[in-house]
Protein backbone atom coordinates (compact mmCIF):
# COMPACT_ATOMS: atom_id res chain seq x y z
CA UNK A 1 0.00 0.00 0.00
CA UNK A 2 1.37 3.41 -0.96
CA UNK A 3 1.58 6.10 1.68
CA UNK A 4 -0.17 9.33 0.91
CA UNK A 5 2.65 11.79 1.68
CA UNK A 6 2.04 15.46 1.13
CA UNK A 7 4.55 17.15 -1.15
CA UNK A 8 5.81 20.35 0.42
CA UNK A 9 6.72 23.37 -1.62
CA UNK A 10 8.94 26.25 -0.54
CA UNK A 11 5.92 28.59 -0.31
CA UNK A 12 4.21 26.17 2.10
CA UNK A 13 7.10 26.19 4.55
CA UNK A 14 8.52 29.72 4.09
CA UNK A 15 5.92 32.03 2.54
CA UNK A 16 8.13 35.12 3.07
CA UNK A 17 10.82 33.88 0.64
CA UNK A 18 10.73 34.88 -3.02
CA UNK A 19 13.73 32.89 -4.24
CA UNK A 20 16.71 30.83 -3.09
CA UNK A 21 19.73 30.76 -5.40
CA UNK A 22 22.40 28.11 -4.89
CA UNK A 23 25.65 28.56 -6.84
CA UNK A 24 27.95 25.59 -6.54
CA UNK A 25 30.89 23.72 -8.00
CA UNK A 26 32.44 20.39 -7.06
CA UNK A 27 35.75 18.61 -6.81
CA UNK A 28 35.87 14.83 -7.18
CA UNK A 29 37.37 12.88 -4.30
CA UNK A 30 38.52 10.09 -6.64
CA UNK A 31 42.07 9.56 -7.82
CA UNK A 32 41.77 12.00 -10.75
CA UNK A 33 40.58 14.87 -8.53
CA UNK A 34 38.42 16.41 -11.29
CA UNK A 35 37.51 19.95 -10.31
CA UNK A 36 34.81 22.02 -11.93
CA UNK A 37 35.89 25.53 -12.87
CA UNK A 38 32.43 26.96 -13.53
CA UNK A 39 29.61 27.30 -11.05
CA UNK A 40 26.21 25.67 -11.54
CA UNK A 41 23.21 27.76 -10.57
CA UNK A 42 20.12 26.26 -8.97
CA UNK A 43 17.14 28.59 -8.48
CA UNK A 44 14.45 27.46 -6.06
CA UNK A 45 11.20 29.37 -6.54
CA UNK A 46 8.27 29.35 -4.08
CA UNK A 47 6.40 26.82 -6.22
CA UNK A 48 9.33 24.35 -6.27
CA UNK A 49 9.61 21.32 -4.02
CA UNK A 50 11.11 21.95 -0.61
CA UNK A 51 14.33 20.09 -1.40
CA UNK A 52 17.93 21.28 -1.11
CA UNK A 53 19.84 18.19 -2.24
CA UNK A 54 22.56 18.16 -4.88
CA UNK A 55 23.85 15.00 -6.56
CA UNK A 56 27.52 14.09 -6.18
CA UNK A 57 29.93 14.74 -9.07
CA UNK A 58 31.11 11.12 -8.86
CA UNK A 59 28.68 9.21 -11.08
CA UNK A 60 29.58 5.94 -9.31
CA UNK A 61 28.95 7.34 -5.82
CA UNK A 62 26.52 5.25 -3.77
CA UNK A 63 24.29 6.76 -1.06
CA UNK A 64 25.99 10.14 -1.31
CA UNK A 65 25.32 13.66 -2.42
CA UNK A 66 24.88 16.90 -0.54
CA UNK A 67 21.91 18.03 1.53
CA UNK A 68 22.00 21.77 2.22
CA UNK A 69 18.76 21.69 4.22
CA UNK A 70 20.43 22.42 7.59
CA UNK A 71 22.61 25.21 6.21
CA UNK A 72 19.70 26.93 4.48
CA UNK A 73 17.34 26.44 7.42
CA UNK A 74 19.88 28.03 9.76
CA UNK A 75 20.26 31.02 7.42
CA UNK A 76 16.48 31.47 7.17
CA UNK A 77 15.99 31.29 10.94
CA UNK A 78 18.68 33.94 11.49
CA UNK A 79 17.34 36.01 8.52
CA UNK A 80 20.70 35.86 6.69
CA UNK A 81 20.46 36.57 2.99
CA UNK A 82 23.83 35.14 1.92
CA UNK A 83 25.90 32.18 3.09
CA UNK A 84 28.96 30.42 1.70
CA UNK A 85 30.63 27.18 2.64
CA UNK A 86 31.70 23.72 1.65
CA UNK A 87 30.66 20.13 2.33
CA UNK A 88 32.18 16.70 1.81
CA UNK A 89 30.27 13.76 0.35
CA UNK A 90 29.85 10.91 2.83
CA UNK A 91 28.73 8.40 0.20
CA UNK A 92 30.72 5.38 -0.94
CA UNK A 93 33.24 5.56 -3.83
CA UNK A 94 31.42 2.87 -5.83
CA UNK A 95 29.39 -0.33 -5.46
CA UNK A 96 32.45 -2.51 -4.73
CA UNK A 97 33.79 -0.21 -2.00
CA UNK A 98 30.66 0.18 0.12
CA UNK A 99 31.69 0.17 3.79
CA UNK A 100 35.36 0.39 2.71
CA UNK A 101 36.08 3.71 0.98
CA UNK A 102 34.19 6.99 1.26
CA UNK A 103 33.58 9.13 -1.83
CA UNK A 104 35.01 12.33 -0.27
CA UNK A 105 34.03 14.64 -3.16
CA UNK A 106 33.73 18.30 -2.17
CA UNK A 107 30.97 20.84 -2.79
CA UNK A 108 31.68 24.58 -2.64
CA UNK A 109 28.53 26.69 -2.43
CA UNK A 110 27.13 30.21 -2.20
CA UNK A 111 23.48 30.56 -1.20
CA UNK A 112 21.46 33.76 -1.65
CA UNK A 113 18.01 34.08 -0.12
CA UNK A 114 15.65 36.72 -1.45
CA UNK A 115 12.87 37.64 0.96
CA UNK A 116 9.62 39.48 0.20
CA UNK A 117 10.10 43.23 0.58
CA UNK A 118 7.74 43.39 3.55
CA UNK A 119 9.56 40.51 5.26
CA UNK A 120 12.89 42.35 4.89
CA UNK A 121 11.54 45.37 6.74
CA UNK A 122 11.24 43.24 9.88
CA UNK A 123 15.03 42.65 9.94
Amino acid sequence: MLENKKVLFLRDVYPDIDLIIIKYRMKSGSFDGTEEKDYHVLKIHPDFRYDFTIRCINRDCKDGGFDLFGVILSAIISKNDKITGSATCEGWEDEERIKKHRCMSDLFYEVSILYHQDACQDK
